[in-house]
């Protein structure tokens, strides 16, 4: 994983409303659900981005993933939905951080907020939240580079499907859950080059016990097509796309 040892998350509550919200205690090591969350941001900063590159962090929730890339990019932009997002400079002590209150689903956002030409647009698990997912992609691409990256985090639905009780989503807020295909579809309508990974924890369904704290290390991401078989283990898929494609553009 990157170096994060210059970066400290400070106390938070275990338990959040709803992951979307998700509060980030003191680690390492993480409980569970924190791990899962931190590991993307983490495995993004590892794989998806450069050092001095200019980033979005769209839908950046309670902000602890944007503090972490904040010390590998040259500047960030932070978008949420939620007014407390103005406070989070404060909260974080980012000072290449800049926040902005917004709707990443709205035809509007790239008139309200003016990045352009960033290198990566990072956004963890959010597009399970969302009704009209189809203008979040199309704004993400408006404000990335041509040679860009766009890294979409979300909960597995194949896992969720088969594994939790009546066949329920993660989070009672979720709109709606992606498997690896569906998420690999969707975003292959905007881009040419989409690969898409789990995020698991191996044997965690055998050995995980409540009370067990976990380390970064102990997540692992692999390729879908060459790992088929974690569909009903793996928690989350990350979906890391290039090259946007201009088919899903209509003209009259």
């Amino acid at each position: 994983m990157g170096d994060l040892s210059s970066t400290t998350f400070h106390g938070a509550s275990t338990r959040a409303e709803t992951h979307a919200r998700h509060e980030l205690p003191q680690g390492p090591p993480y409980p569970f659900d924190s791990v899962l969350h931190l590991s993307r941001y983490s495995w993004a900063v590892e794989h998806v981005i450069r050092s001095g590159d200019t980033a979005i962090d769209l839908g950046c929730g309670t902000g602890f993933g944007t503090a972490l890339i904040s010390n590998f990019c040259s500047h960030v932009t932070a978008i949420d939905l939620d007014p407390g997002v103005s406070a989070l400079s404060e909260r974080w002590g980012t000072k290449n951080v800049s926040y902005h209150c917004d709707d990443a689903c709205s035809n509007e956002l790239t008139n309200r907020v003016l990045a352009r030409n960033v290198d990566v647009v990072l956004s963890m698990e959010t597009i399970e939240h969302l009704e009209d997912y189809f203008t979040y992609i199309e704004n993400a691409i408006a404000m990335m580079r041509p040679d860009g990256v766009f890294a979409v985090g979300t909960p597995n639905r194949t896992m969720t499907y088969e594994r939790y009780p009546n066949r329920s989503h993660m989070d009672i807020s979720h709109v709606q859950e992606f498997s690896a295909v569906s998420l690999g579809r969707t975003l292959g309508w905007y881009f040419d080059d989409v690969e898409v990974y789990y995020q698991y924890l191996p044997n965690f369904w055998s050995t995980h016990r409540a009370d067990r704290l976990y380390d970064l290390n102990e997540v692992a991401f692999s390729r879908v097509v060459e790992h088929p078989e974690l569909a009903s283990d793996a928690f989350g898929v990350m979906a890391v796309c290039r090259r946007p494609t201009t088919r899903h553009l209509f003209t009259d």
